[in-house]
């Protein structure tokens, strides 16, 4: 799967029928999709245990986590000489970090309206340029990190793709699931998260770090 996503040139990411069937996609959510879904998940009564274990999985899409993570592995690998996965740390660091930063500035230009504005102050839609959190529901940032990173280990590890899109899949939707995203939201950081990956990998290829040798291409 990343090998297809990612080996084609140009970039499928970039590719304008691509771009059009995200940007159709997004909008037919935010139309039809989104304010349905939320209003079915914030409405819906959940066991203490699985809400417990939802907010467990959706804080996985916390950055914070993995940054701080990855240099301390990036630190040691280099100390120990272990350039392979030194590189491969740095390479996940540099994608996590480029995208959060796409997503938080993204976030801060849209300004749409959190689901918790719409059932509390019938908010809904894009304000714009806004410096509140409440209003940086697009794209969502937890999902922008999952899909990141599962997409970054996907160039590292091709053979188990399939699983690691799973899980991002599985984890990025934790947020509509929780009533903390829109639908919308989400798809939105996938295509962040693609060219995010597909440029960091793009760069690291040109200086021909061999991703590929910590095991699996």
């Amino acid at each position: 799967i990343s090998l297809m996503i990612f080996s084609q040139q140009p970039f499928i990411g970039f590719n304008a029928f691509f771009i059009l069937a995200f940007t159709a996609l997004t909008i037919c959510s935010y139309l039809y999709l989104d304010l349905p879904i939320a209003r079915l998940f914030h409405n819906l009564p959940l066991p203490y245990s699985i809400d417990k274990f939802a907010y467990f999985l959706t804080n996985l899409g916390l950055s914070g986590y993995y940054l701080v993570g990855l240099a301390l592995i990036a630190l040691i690998a280099f100390l120990c000489q272990k350039k392979p996965l030194a590189h491969a740390s740095v390479f996940l660091f540099i994608c996590i970090l480029v995208s959060g930063i796409a997503s938080g500035v993204l976030k801060i230009i849209f300004g749409r309206a959190r689901p918790d504005e719409f059932f509390d102050l019938a908010d809904y839609g894009f304000y714009w340029f806004k410096l509140k959190a409440q209003y940086w529901s697009f794209p969502s940032g937890h999902a922008t990190t999952i899909w990141t990173a599962m997409l970054g280990l996907c160039v590292i590890k091709p053979r188990w793709s399939r699983l690691f899109i799973i899980v991002a899949i599985f984890i990025s939707l934790t947020r509509v699931f929780l009533a903390k995203h829109y639908l919308s939201d989400v798809i939105s950081a996938l295509y962040i998260s693609l060219v995010c990956v597909y440029e960091v990998d793009a760069f690291f290829s040109r200086k021909r770090y061999n991703l590929g040798s910590l095991g699996a291409k």
